[in-house]
């Protein structure tokens, strides 16, 4: 191949990356609303907390592009996992029923303790959120790419 053809191939890898990490991010965009409508969906996201802290990032690692969608929140995977059987903290949970259910005082208190003592019995389910996103876009992801890298 010539010099002349070398530049044409260069900028045209050089494009199709750019595509393909405009496109990542525009996926990462797409994967954070689904992710925030199904906690809102399934009433999983009571304070907004959690809601409010979903986020993706594309990421360049040498000639790799990751795209990360997740949470920085303590709790989260106690959420998207579920928990055995243990004793949650108070103020938690105090804050959780208080936006629940608009409860005040002895009411709040009642209903905190009453809480606390199930999870302390039961655990709690897993609401895998992001696990569900995943599952939805696994397929369209590869489908998005591969016409972003086309678009040259």
């Amino acid at each position: 191949m010539d010099e002349q053809g070398k530049k044409i191939v260069g900028r045209i890898r050089k494009q199709i990356k750019k595509n393909l990490e405009r496109e990542l991010a525009n996926i990462g965009e797409d994967m954070v609303a689904n992710v925030v409508e199904y906690l809102d969906r399934r009433n999983i996201n009571v304070t907004g907390d959690l809601r409010k802290s979903i986020v993706s990032e594309v990421k360049r690692e040498q000639e790799k592009l990751l795209l990360t969608v997740g949470t920085n929140l303590l709790y989260a995977p106690f959420v998207h996992y579920g928990t055995k059987p243990h004793w949650p903290p108070k103020k938690a949970i105090r804050k959780w029923v208080y936006k629940k259910f608009g409860l005040t005082h002895k009411a709040l208190n009642r209903a905190t303790f009453l809480i606390r003592r199930k999870i302390a019995e039961q655990g709690t389910r897993k609401k895998p959120f992001l696990l569900a996103v995943y599952r939805l876009y696994k397929p369209r992801i590869v489908k998005r790419l591969q016409a972003a890298a086309i678009k040259v």
